[in-house]
């Protein structure tokens, strides 16, 4: 019997991708290999455009459902988000009985979490697999200060992200059949949550599946090598991300080092953006920050092998898959000592989070220390090369066999 997968992401809002969207689209390209799989995706209209463009040939043997339009994201990307819950119901349908039906949820948030709630609750014989990617951070400390231990004063995104994963439990607590999630930190977290799970007896007690190889890096070669850029740095602009701690360790590494370079790929929110572009000019680091702007492919790890260190900011993460892309392009990571981040044995130098003096004095030590430097880049490129979406994809395609 055929196994219909329905992927739900229905979160999406504009042309960059999060972490878990990268995932999703590995998954659908390694899941579109296997003859006994039918896949639809339902998203939105813009999520629809990225994952056609990103999956190429493997998008033609895709469904996919649109909910949303990119005329409502021209409003606000709150009102496109939130506008997708009630529209989201008008999709809900009752499957055909001549197919094993998943539905699949790649992320917590809201829109999505409710379409695969009432989904599922129209389609009772249907298995329900919810994937977990990040755990919120505490109210009163937000991402800045989760690991920190620093009291930051409550945010509506905070408060709202909060309560969007309550619900998430929520909703999905005896409603599920499998809980995946990409980093060992949450196994006990999510246990706790899930503890009085009806599937236990048919898992034998382990509602939570914690994927053992989640992300790779699948590169080919690359233009030239020659070290252009000092460091790179590469991810969403974001708070969580530490955009705005790259102006503080240039400035400290400018005192050094006048001519220090770093590249930065990337985008996101446009508040964010516009904050730290005042920045680099009030602080006169335009010669020292080469902005590229959202980049992928090739394009991306030609980039990234021009680079000497990968600077990883982030005082907030769920896995990192960043940081193995720049590994597997032979460059050591620099980041903040995060729990999630205890998955990176080799390759990563780290640093007490926020602690900037550090940070400077890692990369100053990797740039004027060759032996030292070649050590760790060996490192991580073995490290690294353990890791593959390949692996990931054959994980995830075994536990949808497999679901009973």
């Amino acid at each position: 019997m055929k196994k219909h997968i329905h992927h739900i992401e229905i979160s999406h809002t504009s042309p960059n991708l999060s972490g878990g969207e990268k995932a999703l689209i590995e998954i659908l390209r390694y899941l579109s290999h296997n003859e006994s799989f039918v896949q639809t995706v339902y998203t939105s209209e813009s999520g629809v455009e990225v994952y056609k463009r990103l999956l190429k040939e493997s998008a033609s043997k895709i469904n996919f459902v649109t909910i949303g339009k990119k005329r409502v994201e021209k409003i606000h990307d709150y009102v496109a988000y939130f506008s997708r819950i009630p529209l989201s119901l008008f999709f809900l349908r009752r499957f055909d009985n001549d197919t094993e039906h998943i539905i699949f949820s790649h992320e917590e948030f809201l829109p999505t979490s409710i379409f695969s709630y009432f989904l599922k609750k129209v389609n009772k014989t249907a298995k329900w697999i919810v994937f977990f990617h990040m755990k919120s951070p505490s109210i009163m400390k937000g991402f800045e200060g989760e690991y920190t231990n620093k009291f930051q004063f409550p945010s509506i995104r905070i408060i709202r992200y909060k309560i969007e994963q309550w619900i998430f439990f929520a909703l999905t607590k005896n409603n599920v059949d499998r809980v995946l999630t990409v980093n060992e930190c949450y196994d006990e977290f999510l246990k706790t949550k899930y503890n009085n799970l009806y599937t236990l007896k048919i898992f034998g007690g382990e509602p939570v599946h914690v994927i053992k190889r989640y992300s790779g890096v699948e590169i080919g070669e690359h233009g030239s090598t020659e070290k252009k850029y000092d460091l790179s740095f590469m991810a969403r602009f974001h708070e969580q991300k530490g955009v705005f701690e790259v102006i503080d360790i240039i400035n400290r590494l400018k005192k050094v080092m006048p001519d220090i370079t770093i590249v930065m790929m990337g985008g996101g929110v446009k508040r964010i953006e516009d904050k730290f572009f005042e920045m680099v000019k009030e602080n006169n680091l335009e010669n020292n920050i080469i902005y590229k702007g959202y980049i992928t492919g090739d394009e991306k790890y030609n980039i990234l092998a021009q680079s000497k260190i990968f600077l990883f900011p982030s005082y907030y993460e769920s896995f990192g898959q960043v940081a193995l892309e720049a590994m597997k392009c032979g460059l050591p990571v620099v980041a903040y000592n995060l729990p999630p981040f205890a998955v990176f044995k080799a390759g990563m130098v780290k640093v007490p989070t926020l602690d900037n003096v550090s940070m400077s004095e890692e990369i100053l030590k990797l740039l004027g220390d060759k032996v030292y430097y070649d050590k760790i880049v060996n490192e991580a490129q073995l490290f690294a090369k353990d890791f593959s979406w390949e692996k990931t994809g054959k994980e995830v395609e075994d536990l949808l066999i497999n679901l009973k």
